[in-house]
């Protein structure tokens, strides 16, 4: 494992891909930082790239000293690296690289958690934890387990102090608020 804070780029055809080494068992993944190719919008069904979470990923990795996974510059109408079959057929060798990374976190610290850092379009300085379920007064409430990504330790653990950093930091942070 490299000494956290070090920036590795892919070389050649993979250059919009980049890959920043932490301390931490953390790992953020901006699937879709990329931007669109000239004439983009003009196209039917085109998607939008998420604006800027390239550059708030390696931010935020850095301040959490985390690993960090960043599509810096692949437009996601071209392939979206946030769905897999699409990665399967035309970037194998991205799931292959986020293994290996994952593998050497939870080998050197015995666990992980992964964060996929998306836009959302709001004009303020804003995290929204898309867990399956929107918190009541700070704890998950009752609900069917099999809709939650996270679980009450993690919430309680690692979610709600990133939270409370956030707020250190002028961000606010909210659970389902919008995309529960």
């Amino acid at each position: 494992m490299l000494d956290g804070g070090e920036r590795l780029s892919q070389a050649g055809e993979h250059s919009w891909l980049e890959f920043r080494t932490g301390r931490v068992p953390v790992l953020l993944i901006a699937p879709h930082g990329g931007r669109a190719r000239d004439g983009a919008q003009s196209e039917a069904h085109h998607k939008v790239n998420d604006l800027y979470t390239d550059e708030l990923t390696w931010e935020l990795a850095s301040r959490l000293q985390a690993s960090a996974m960043i599509n810096h510059g692949m437009d996601r109408n071209r392939l979206d690296c946030n769905r897999v079959p699409q990665l399967l057929e035309s970037a194998p060798w991205m799931l292959s690289a986020l293994a290996h990374h994952a593998e050497q976190l939870v080998n050197a610290h015995g666990r992980l958690a992964v964060l996929i850092i998306h836009g959302w379009n709001v004009i303020e300085p804003r995290v929204d934890f898309g867990i399956g379920v929107r918190l009541e007064r700070g704890c998950l409430p009752p609900s069917d387990m099999d809709s939650v990504s996270a679980g009450p330790e993690f919430v309680r653990d690692l979610l709600l102090p990133l939270a409370s950093q956030l707020a250190d930091w002028g961000i606010i942070a909210s659970f389902g608020l919008r995309y529960p």
